[in-house]
């Protein structure tokens, strides 16, 4: 078990994945600066109960999985508003957390297992191809990489990988996210998310 500042997200962050934040509240913009500073990752948490942003009087809730963020790029736009690029690490098991007075959550994190690498069955191989499809229209209109939703190698034979860039394109629920990651089987996500696309 180890400890991390939070960031609960209503869409939270998947591994390999990109999250682009503009931080302007006194708790991230001082755990980003802490975070730069170490060279240490947060978490990101989606948000069972609340808002993004702290509201006087809301009651903010987290769900208990997430996923770790590593900073690759921290920009000052202005003294007390940052413009933030992270990627999305190994996946956490949350524990027990607390919220500190400023509105900080700190969690008890457990890492969850890195995933082996399962391959894509031929009955759902049409989802890997169309995920492969749209990048290659993102290129062929020049979409900077820079802007596309993941960084590195493209894993189209990966069944949690193609699950994970779905996750993040198609337009979810928190709770049907968050329903999906807790499912410890790729192939089985894989199809979870096939059924999601097929429905839009």
């Amino acid at each position: 078990m180890s400890e991390l500042p939070l960031f609960p997200l209503s869409q939270g962050l998947l591994p390999q994945g990109l999250l682009h934040l503009q931080i302007f509240e006194i708790r991230y913009l001082t755990m980003i600066r802490q975070c730069r500073q170490q060279n240490t990752p947060f978490g990101v948490v989606m948000l069972a109960q609340g808002k993004e942003v702290r509201q006087a009087g809301a009651q903010e809730r987290l769900m208990n999985q997430g996923c770790m963020a590593h900073l690759l790029e921290v920009e000052a736009l202005q003294p007390n508003l940052l413009r933030v690029l992270c990627q999305g690490g190994a996946r956490f098991r949350l524990g027990e957390h607390v919220q500190a007075p400023n509105g900080l959550w700190r969690g008890e994190v457990s890492m969850l297992p890195e995933e082996p690498f399962a391959p894509v069955p031929e009955e759902l191989a049409h989802v890997a191809q169309r995920l492969a499809q749209m990048s290659g229209q993102w290129r062929e209109r020049g979409m900077d990489e820079a802007q596309w939703p993941w960084r590195g190698d493209a894993e189209y034979g990966d069944c949690a990988w193609v699950a994970h860039r779905w996750l993040e394109l198609l337009p979810l629920s928190p709770a049907q996210k968050h329903s999906a990651m807790l499912e410890a089987d790729p192939v089985l996500r894989l199809q979870r998310v096939a059924a999601w696309l097929k429905a839009f």
